[in-house]
């Protein structure tokens, strides 16, 4: 990140490890659901996966699918197991959306309104009754009437190479797939979608197969790891902050990490916090961990001023051409914010909350850019 021209950075999210297979990200979805709800909303949520593996395992073309299509309101019956995981990823897609977002719009359902949803009684007889119920709200909240479960689709938006500004989606799965990995697959018991054995690592390596005319290599995750140092990067004047709650955080700064490479670098694990949470601006209702940590790296970023204010006085005197006032004066600090290596979701983070353009094509209007 050029650091010739600045003198500190702020690494908000910044998942600092490439993994490939990157089932932690659930298992910290599942830790938000404990820390503001308990074990009784991940056990809600276990059940209504487990139901809908019930379904589905009765093949395409079974009641099972037919009641999923009803339920789930698909735009089209699901033909293929193709069809399906990409239901499945939607659905768990929108979990995944809920809690690396965790709070940040007032018109977006908290961790703490899914689990009261699924925990209520009166939005259904069943958890998998409430998750049905939940997954509509999801698609009011988000404008639109129907899940595009269409694995055609799909892989006509992620193929399609016109330059668009409305296709970021494609870029970024490209960097998944040859670089970063971060399958977000559903590998780990340790959290309720453990039963989706459709949303494993094969999914994601067809993804990348079908969309990039043939895909089969693994990404390069130890090349990026030795490069970039991954836990081990070693720069200066850094503050890695990262949420309890954002999924990210598994591969990035965490509550056992102390120290960094350098001593110039300082880790801030911010307890009950979502993705890039410090970055946004104050509210009244932030956990009083979150202004604590914006409390650190104020003072970080001014000792990086402070820093650089002295040794541009210090360049000033050595240089009988330049004076204070001059063109080039006491050197302005450029802090960079980096967040996160532009890292959010792989595959969810096309999904939800963005309408997109209905003359698009059909799956575009259920996918969402990737939020930086």
């Amino acid at each position: 990140m050029y650091p010739h021209m600045s003198d500190g950075s702020i690494s908000s999210s910044g998942p600092l490890t490439a993994k490939e297979n990157f089932y932690e990200y659930m298992e910290v979805v599942n830790d938000a659901m404990l820390y503001f709800s308990g074990q009784s909303c991940v056990d809600a949520f276990t059940s209504a996966a487990e139901s809908v593996s019930s379904l589905y395992e009765q093949g395409v073309g079974s009641a099972g699918y037919a009641q999923l299509d009803t339920d789930f309101a698909t735009c089209e019956p699901m033909q293929s197991e193709n069809d399906l995981t990409i239901l499945l990823s939607d659905l768990m897609g929108n979990i995944q959306g809920t809690a690396q977002y965790n709070a940040q719009s007032s018109s977006t359902m908290t961790v703490s309104d899914i689990c009261s949803i699924m925990l209520n009684t009166a939005n259904g007889a069943t958890p998998y009754d409430r998750f049905v119920y939940l997954t509509s709200k999801y698609r009011e909240e988000n404008g639109y009437t129907c899940e595009d479960v269409s694995w055609a689709n799909t892989v006509a938006y992620l193929a399609n190479t016109t330059n668009s500004a409305d296709n970021t989606a494609r870029p970024w799965t490209f960097q998944t797939c040859n670089e970063f990995g971060y399958y977000q697959t559903t590998d780990s018991t340790d959290q309720p979608f453990y039963s989706w054995k459709p949303l494993g690592l094969k999914f994601y390596q067809d993804l990348c197969f079908e969309a990039f005319d043939g895909w089969t290599q693994s990404p390069q995750i130890d090349w990026m790891n030795t490069v970039y140092g991954a836990l081990d990067i070693a720069g200066n004047n850094i503050v890695f902050s990262s949420g309890s709650i954002d999924p990210w955080s598994a591969l990035g700064v965490t509550k056992d990490i102390e120290v960094m490479a350098t001593d110039t670098e300082t880790p801030l694990f911010i307890v009950g916090t979502s993705h890039c949470q410090d970055l946004k601006a104050p509210k009244s209702t932030d956990p009083p961990a979150l202004t604590d940590a914006r409390k650190v790296i104020a003072q970080q970023v001014n000792i990086f001023l402070s820093d650089s204010n002295k040794k541009s006085s210090s360049d000033d005197d050595d240089d009988s051409g330049l004076s204070t006032g001059g063109m080039i004066g006491i050197a302005t600090a450029v802090i960079i914010v980096v967040i996160g290596g532009i890292i959010v979701g792989v595959f969810f983070a096309w999904k939800r909350t963005v309408k997109q353009n209905e003359s698009a094509t059909p799956y575009a209007n259920s996918i969402k850019s990737p939020l930086v």
